[in-house]
């Protein structure tokens, strides 16, 4: 875990080291790191300190129970489909919603031919933006839509 937040790292290391099949391998603060991730660099140029936090499996651990699954909103939705499903995404281009500092916005969509389409979602949450996709399949009546793997 890398984070700018001190008080959150150390929440995710006490939450994490009571677990059996886990061991603490490293806290530091500013680490030197080879590669560093643009949230990393914008953090050193606001002035913030990086903490790191690293832990490994210690293999299997037979006395951990396996997670009991619980129930979970359904990650596809379907849509009605109209004549031309591509049209109908190449129009939401640059349609979008949110509010104060959390916008998302579509951007481009890019369409195989064979009724699969996928569209680039862009969301920015207090200044740090995102990409992903959603993915979009063509049924007789209607269109899937869902987060590809």
């Amino acid at each position: 875990l890398v984070t700018d937040e001190e008080w959150y790292g150390r929440e995710v290391e006490l939450a994490l080291s009571d677990h059996p099949a886990l061991v603490k391998e490293r806290w530091a603060v500013n680490p030197p790191r080879s590669a560093t991730t643009k949230y990393e660099r914008r953090w050193k140029a606001l002035g913030k300190d990086i903490y790191l936090f690293r832990t490994i499996r210690r293999g299997w651990c037979p006395d951990c129970e396996p997670p009991t699954p619980k129930e979970e909103e359904p990650m596809h939705e379907v849509v009605p489909r109209g004549d031309s499903a591509a049209d109908a995404l190449r129009a939401l281009y640059g349609q979008g919603g949110g509010s104060g500092e959390t916008i998302w916005i579509y951007k481009k969509t890019f369409s195989s031919g064979d009724g699969l389409h996928l569209i680039e979602v862009v969301t920015s949450d207090d200044g740090f933006e995102q990409k992903f996709f959603l993915q979009v399949v063509e049924r007789a009546s209607n269109c899937l839509v869902k987060i590809p793997p």
